[in-house]
């Protein structure tokens, strides 16, 4: 089993996830990413940010094995996840909440908390009642069927049942889509306080609310790491307004 160092990356020996020359897509013919290398540190949320169709939900889903790659590496909290099936990168640590489908809509809030903590493989981590402190909304609705839920709620089930896996890291797939500006407050304010205990990669096209929370910044385009570097810095939004050549 390799260890979680990775070239190329920032201080990679801390690194919970690290991520090598990562190519994916769906057509080896036309890769979406290309040689992408990122690590995600214990203690921190990174966001990924791009213009649409600049390959995140592609790299996400190669990171949580969600596709296979077509060439690169993934470590998570050490295990070598390249090439392996997405339950075993659930079970091995990886927490994935992706855009869209992301919960069992015929299972009730329940059965689909459930599923989630079928993958702890033995660690220790947060279980419905820590689920529930944080998205109290959930409380009343425990039975109701996913499905019927609200955009925002069933976000927070999607979020619940990954925490609920005990992951060493977490990948969130734009978890503001469809939400009021309220919701949208309430749920950052949430991720935020995962932080200590979870580190959080997050694709997000509400770049002003991610930057808030992030500690640092990667740009894509083009399927490209383009840019890297603090939350604050305001080369971060004038590439992703067009603002630089790229």
């Amino acid at each position: 089993m390799p260890d979680a160092s990775a070239p190329g990356t920032d201080n990679p020996g801390a690194a919970l996830l690290c991520v090598e020359g990562l190519c994916a897509g769906y057509s080896a013919r036309a890769p979406i990413v290309h040689d992408l290398s990122l690590a995600l540190r214990a203690g921190e949320i990174v966001a990924l940010l791009g213009t649409n169709g600049a390959g995140k939900s592609t790299a996400m889903k190669a990171m949580a094995c969600a596709i296979a790659p077509f060439a690169g590496r993934i470590v998570c909290a050490g295990t070598d996840l390249t090439g392996a099936p997405s339950w075993v990168a659930a079970r091995a640590g990886m927490g994935y909440v992706p855009q869209r489908d992301n919960v069992f809509a015929q299972l009730t809030v329940q059965e689909n908390f459930a599923v989630g903590a079928r993958a702890r493989n033995g660690r220790d981590g947060p279980d419905t009642d820590a689920v529930l402190a944080l998205f109290p909304d959930l409380k009343p609705r425990l039975a109701s069927r996913a499905g019927v839920l609200s955009g925002g709620m069933r976000q927070m089930v999607a979020i619940g049942r990954a925490l609920l896996g005990a992951p060493r890291v977490l990948l969130l797939d734009e978890p503001s889509a469809g939400l009021s500006p309220l919701l949208v407050g309430r749920l950052f304010a949430r991720l935020t306080s995962l932080r200590q205990h979870l580190p959080i990669l997050l694709v997000e096209q509400n770049v002003r609310a991610a930057l808030a929370i992030a500690d640092r910044a990667l740009v894509m385009v083009e399927g490209r790491l383009h840019l890297a570097t603090e939350p604050d810095d305001p080369a971060v939004t004038a590439v992703l307004a067009g603002g630089l050549a790229v």
